[in-house]
């Protein structure tokens, strides 16, 4: 047990959520149960994991969640180890509500610089589903996701308010396709409030450090073109700005996120083009996308930057996580409730 990374949760202790202050120790290696000094209060050590209330061994846990996170069918997990469908469901369910929390947590407002936001298409059992994800150039940090049975402009908020969660107020561009609902959720989400002190609502303000560029592809049946529009801001920061994150003489594009939707189909065997496994509900396919997403950001090393995790080129960590190290991470109280 590594008890410098357990905290305290009881509401009454003085050192509760306190990771490193040493008011924890072991309180029985067979049932793995801790006991804070300061309180005197004895909990699991598996509470506030992914593992909490479960009877099976976490190893065999961790190696299912990691082969279905890897591309692995579950049909091709139940029958290798001799598991229920069913179990195996509850653990991929856990494991994704897990790694919401676990997004949620250890993500914070960075200087973004470009992002990158494109959307894919699902096939569900007897539906369809659309996938909007969002992804920072400079650092690769997957910022999120968001999913909704229709491509419509409702979709393309939430993903813009998505990166505006993320997003400090600072020079920032964002990159995307043809879609013409992207400018408008970005004219209606990245606004502020002018407090002026007269009476009624204040007036909302749009960025002033806001740059939004447009790639737009030829339509099918037409000679392939690319138009490239700058429709918000300066076009000086913009170029700056693409320097800074894509290098020295590159033109604008989507790749990187075109590029990690390729990484996501890949990984996800419910997510690939034609496949024998697709999901069935909406929820699957979120909470293993929220998987494979906080995989990608704290434990996969990336060759485009220098054998580094895009957490730790965004400053999120000093080390790559390993899979252990993820799912034994302990999550805050108003977290890990949603577990």
């Amino acid at each position: 047990m590594n008890l410098q990374s357990v905290f305290c949760m009881n509401e009454a202790c003085r050192d509760k959520w306190v990771v490193g202050k040493g008011n924890i120790v072991s309180h029985g290696q067979k049932r793995k149960r801790c006991k804070c000094k300061s309180c005197q209060q004895t909990f699991s050590y598996r509470r506030g994991t992914m593992f909490y209330g479960l009877r099976h061994s976490e190893d065999l846990v961790m190696w299912v969640v990691g082969l279905v996170a890897c591309g692995c069918p579950v049909a091709a997990i139940v029958s290798v180890f001799e598991l229920d469908e069913r179990t195996v469901a509850d653990w991929l369910k856990r494991a994704g509500l897990y790694a919401e929390a676990f997004h949620q947590q250890h993500i914070q407002p960075l200087d973004l610089e470009q992002v990158q936001v494109d959307e894919i298409r699902l096939k569900l059992q007897r539906q369809i589903l659309w996938v909007a994800m969002a992804i920072a150039v400079g650092s690769r940090l997957w910022l999120g996701a968001v999913s909704n049975p229709s491509r419509n402009k409702r979709l393309a908020r939430q993903i813009m308010t998505c990166v505006y969660n993320w997003a400090k107020q600072l020079p920032l561009v964002i990159t995307f396709d043809g879609w013409s609902a992207y400018p408008k959720a970005c004219r209606k989400v990245f606004r502020e409030a002018l407090l002026t002190g007269r009476r009624g609502g204040p007036k909302q303000v749009l960025w002033s450090h806001l740059t939004l560029l447009q790639l737009v592809k030829s339509p099918k049946g037409q000679p392939f073109a690319l138009q490239r529009w700058l429709l918000l801001g300066s076009a000086s920061m913009a170029h700056y700005l693409l320097n800074v994150t894509q290098g020295v003489g590159t033109t604008l594009n989507t790749a990187y996120i075109e590029r990690l939707n390729a990484t996501f189909r890949a990984h996800l065997a419910c997510m690939a083009r034609r496949t024998r496994c697709p999901a069935r509900q909406i929820e699957t396919i979120n909470g293993r996308i929220s998987l494979v997403g906080c995989l990608y950001n704290f434990c996969w090393l990336h060759h485009s930057l220098n054998g580094r995790t895009p957490a730790m080129a965004a400053g999120l960590t000093d080390h790559r996580w390993s899979l252990e190290d993820f799912l034994w991470s302990h999550l805050l109280p108003h977290w890990s409730s949603t577990v």
